[in-house]
């Protein structure tokens, strides 16, 4: 049994939160910043690359807003019926692990996490919830924030739907590119770790149509790679293709 006088958990490293996420800074008013800075507060939650287990409860039931991702990437995979479909999360996004546990549904569906790059997150608590009432820009930024992802979802579902293996792969490429790619002399690159077999998770086909997409995709010049895994897209945004268009051939 441990001494009275140790503590139950061990002491958590803080964090500014509007140190770190610009993006919540800026919806502030210049003028309630300097206070709201001293006052958003948030323990920090680290991870390095490989399998990430979340925490599945909350620090305060039913008062914690989430885990906001401050730095690094993360896959979420979610296996349904033997195939694998995964989703990118990053900086700005909200967590919320422990609502997939309460979930009841009929249907068996396992979720894990992968850290692609290492994380670090803040644990929006109760007390930080407390903390930032004073200023409702906060929670209606977090709130955009995860009506925007509704929306990246409904648009992964309308690509699933798409007939063309090449036309899924390059649209969900340049829809990476809206908020990972960087503008270059040669092109839009996305400098993410998309290997083949997870771009295959991300579009719902298998690796091996994927690699046969993509190298016809880097032969018609719309796609090449960089030095460092990532990818460099070529030319202007897809937009003349369709599903049944000659530049999207039938596969």
């Amino acid at each position: 049994m441990a001494p009275p006088d140790t503590p139950a958990h061990p002491p958590l490293t803080l964090v500014r939160v509007l140190d770190d996420d610009r993006g919540l800074a800026d919806a502030l008013d210049p003028a309630h910043l300097p206070q709201a800075r001293r006052r958003a507060v948030a323990p920090l939650v680290e991870a390095p690359r490989g399998a990430w287990e979340p925490p599945l409860t909350e620090r305060t039931p039913r008062g914690d807003l989430g885990l906001l991702v401050l730095s690094g990437l993360l896959a979420r995979d979610q296996q349904v019926a033997g195939r694998t479909f995964t989703e990118l999360r990053g900086p700005e996004d909200l967590l919320r692990p422990w609502d997939h546990v309460a979930e009841v549904t009929l249907l068996e569906a396992r979720t894990s996490w992968r850290v692609l790059r290492p994380i670090r997150l803040a644990w929006l608590d109760g007390e930080f919830a407390v903390a930032v009432a004073p200023w409702p820009e906060i929670a209606a930024a977090l709130l955009g924030r995860a009506v925007r992802r509704a929306r990246l979802l409904s648009f992964r579902m309308a690509l699933l739907e798409l007939k063309h293996v090449d036309l899924r792969v390059l649209l969900l490429l340049w829809h990476l590119a809206d908020r990972w790619g960087h503008v270059r002399s040669d092109g839009i690159r996305v400098d993410l770790p998309l290997t083949h077999e997870l771009i295959a998770h991300m579009v719902g086909a298998h690796r091996t149509t994927v690699t046969a997409a993509v190298r016809r995709l880097r032969d018609d010049g719309r796609l090449g790679r960089t030095d460092r895994r990532g990818w460099i897209l070529l030319g202007s945004a897809p937009n003349e293709l369709t599903d049944v268009a000659g530049s999207a051939r039938s596969r």
